[in-house]
């Protein structure tokens, strides 16, 4: 894609964990990106394949008690920051 080339012969490895940056989140699993929507459409895409791990990585502090959601918005599986990990159920 893009004229980017990639070794012949090799195969497509698809994820099943992926780190997402955060700028914000919430209790509930969301989380505010960068704005354009690059993980939550990538997490759709591979999440139709199987299942897939998203874990989320920021600061306590960027924590916030709700954060705006639509349809194409993707719920992490986790947050990790320096206090812990918290797992969403």
């Amino acid at each position: 894609a893009y004229g980017i080339p990639k070794p012949k012969d090799t195969e497509v490895i698809v994820p099943t964990l992926l780190f997402v940056p955060c700028v914000g989140y919430a209790a509930g699993g969301y989380r505010l990106g960068y704005g354009g929507g690059f993980y939550d459409r990538t997490l759709q895409g591979l999440r139709a394949k199987g299942p897939v791990l998203a874990v989320g990585f920021a600061y306590a502090a960027q924590e916030v008690a709700e954060v705006p959601i639509d349809e194409f918005d993707q719920r992490l599986d986790a947050m990790v920051t320096e206090k812990g990990v918290t797992i969403f159920a």
